[in-house]
């Protein structure tokens, strides 16, 4: 609901009450569908390297439809435009789901064109719901409670999906088939259409209304005018680009370099969302002590090591040592995302940040998202097709070693964030 006036104490409590539980149902929607789901959906349909790996990449590609979430919000605020691109998100789930209808029909490169572009209208929706997210945080917590939320909220979203991933991995253990992935999927779109009572009992100020209709383009230039924010752009695109390349890949890397069978992908995937639900919960006083450029540094750096792990990783497989990567790359995913809303949240004026938001989402998250589908897509087919003779895990090897030398050489855009916002720029 829409109050006039800034929330009040009560107002805050009960809205950042119904965001925790909205990402507790959401955590346990989204692993039904999200991002191992649908790899693992994808791999059944018998998709390339190359695909696969642009899967990774449409999260954050998808942040293209920003300004139609932008719209929406101006119309009805931000709680209730999250709502109905939620619904609509998990009705495109399902036409995702459908796709193995389509290749048992005899259909199988349109299945994966289904796979593909309803991942991307999936992801797209999302962020089209998120538009206003972080100026949402701002106006529903105070500086001081915003850390707290931000470590509780997405630690629930973890806990959600973990316990999510449990009931996946019996499912699997007992049966791997494509039809019960398919209905794990359908299943995960009713949790998400649940998911929307609660972002409906949210309350918010006319500022999000309000900033939501504001003309962009003199926003645009006071943002770009702030140094912070211009430093800031590379360093994310940076940061996000290493979490597609590095982080989301290991999971291909696990199931067709290493060749385990889907129940033991799982059991990565729910090693990595314990540590990002541990690591979560204690991110709030990481931030704290440490500041959020420092808690970026780190994450970025931990994601580097995910990279070398995986260069100098055995032949053959040895749960000890992938599970320690996949903790590590799941704290350094999970960091990397609060400290950079921290980060943002710290240098932006409160009447910028709706701007600020979408500049740096569609600078960093679209840009990243299509070098991310571009570079790993065409890296996998060249590697695919002149290494043939290479056992696979090799041909993975190739792939680390040449997006470390990458971020290497892209490593001066991160380090080089200022560690706070001038008084000029307040």
């Amino acid at each position: 609901m829409i109050y006039q006036g800034p929330l009040k104490r009560e107002q805050r409590l009960k809205t950042q009450k119904n965001y925790c539980r909205f990402n507790l149902v959401n955590g346990a929607s989204y692993m039904c569908l999200g991002e191992t789901i649908i790899v693992l959906f994808a791999i059944k349909l018998n998709a390339p390297n190359g695909m696969v790996a642009a899967l990774s990449a449409c999260i954050y590609f998808a942040f293209i439809m920003l300004p139609v979430g932008r719209y929406v919000a101006g119309k009805v605020g931000a709680a209730r435009s999250q709502a109905v691109f939620w619904t609509i998100r998990n009705f495109v789930a399902v036409g995702v789901a459908a796709s193995a209808l389509t290749a048992y029909l005899g259909y199988p490169t349109l299945a994966l064109v289904q796979i593909f572009v309803g991942a991307c209208l999936f992801y797209g929706l999302r962020a089209a719901g998120v538009v206003m997210a972080q100026p949402f945080i701002g106006d529903m917590a105070t500086e001081q409670e915003r850390p707290k939320l931000l470590g509780d909220s997405t630690a629930l979203f973890y806990v959600g999906s973990v316990f999510s991933l449990l009931m996946i991995w019996g499912i699997l253990s007992w049966n791997e088939s494509l039809p019960v992935i398919t209905c794990i999927i359908i299943w995960g779109a009713l949790l998400g259409w649940t998911s929307t009572y609660f972002i409906r009992q949210m309350d918010e100020s006319p500022a999000m209304v309000k900033a939501a209709r504001r003309p962009l383009m003199n926003e645009f230039k006071k943002v770009w005018q702030i140094r912070e924010i211009r430093i800031l752009l590379p360093a994310m695109f940076t940061v996000t680009l290493s979490l597609i390349m590095l982080g989301a890949v290991s999971m291909l890397c696990v199931k067709r370099g290493l060749g385990v069978s889907d129940r033991s992908a799982l059991y990565f995937s729910l090693i990595q969302f314990l540590s990002c639900s541990g690591i979560s919960f204690c991110s709030s006083k990481v931030l704290q002590k440490f500041g959020a450029r420092n808690t970026l540094f780190f994450s970025f750096g931990s994601m580097l090591f995910v990279g070398v792990l995986w260069l100098i990783a055995p032949l053959e497989m040895n749960y000890f040592y992938v599970s320690i990567i996949f903790i590590l790359a799941g704290g350094a995913h999970v960091t990397s995302i609060n400290a950079t809303t921290a980060y943002y949240l710290q240098i932006t004026p409160e009447p910028l940040r709706v701007a600020a938001s979408m500049l740096t989402s569609v600078v960093t998250s679209v840009l990243a998202g299509v070098a991310g589908m571009l570079l790993s897509s065409a890296a996998f087919k060249i590697i695919d097709s002149s290494l043939t003779d290479w056992v696979p895990m090799n041909r993975f090897k190739v792939y680390f070693a040449l997006a470390l030398i990458m971020f290497l050489l892209l490593s001066i855009l991160v380090w080089r964030l200022p560690e706070k916002r001038q008084k000029s720029n307040k």
